[in-house]
């Protein structure tokens, strides 16, 4: 993760603790924090579901909205696309995941947050490798399922994914 994004990351982190949202840092910005990927595009910030409208006010504040794309693959309730510090940071509600004709719903649960990283002094709540397998085997994205099962032993078992 360059220095650039973590100071972002920080700057976003002690935003959204301070006005007290429940949220956690997923997809690869995540995996980076746990050392198992160098890079990634964006900054996917999970919110649970009560707190949407106090994380858009938070990153509003300091990043600059950016047009909605619709993505068929996706009918997530609130998505929002913002650039902060020149860092596109995805904002995610009520994260749902289109595989096989059939509509997965993937909302943020405060206990899938199964980490905490330091990051310049900001608390970053890291969303479970678990979660994130199933959720990239729902995506059909192969390369991401394999990165994490190599780093990690599931919580839970194929068949009750």
């Amino acid at each position: 993760m360059t220095d650039k994004k973590k100071q972002t990351l920080s700057r976003i982190a002690r935003c959204l603790n301070n006005a007290n949202v429940t949220w956690a840092l997923g997809a690869s910005a995540m995996m980076s924090l746990r050392g198992i990927v160098e890079t990634f595009n964006d900054i996917d910030i999970m919110v649970a579901e009560d707190d949407i409208d106090k994380a858009y006010d938070v990153i509003s504040s300091i990043g600059e909205l950016q047009p909605f794309k619709a993505d068929d693959r996706f009918h997530t309730s609130c998505f929002y696309e913002f650039i902060v510090d020149d860092i596109d940071v995805d904002l995610i509600s009520g994260f749902a995941i289109v595989s096989h004709g059939r509509i997965h719903q993937c909302p943020l649960r405060i206990e899938e947050i199964d980490a905490i990283a330091d990051v310049y002094g900001s608390d970053v709540p890291l969303h479970s490798l678990a979660v994130w397998k199933r959720y990239y085997s729902l995506m059909g994205r192969p390369d991401k399922v394999s990165v994490i099962s190599a780093w990690h032993t599931p919580l839970i078992s194929d068949e009750e994914q």
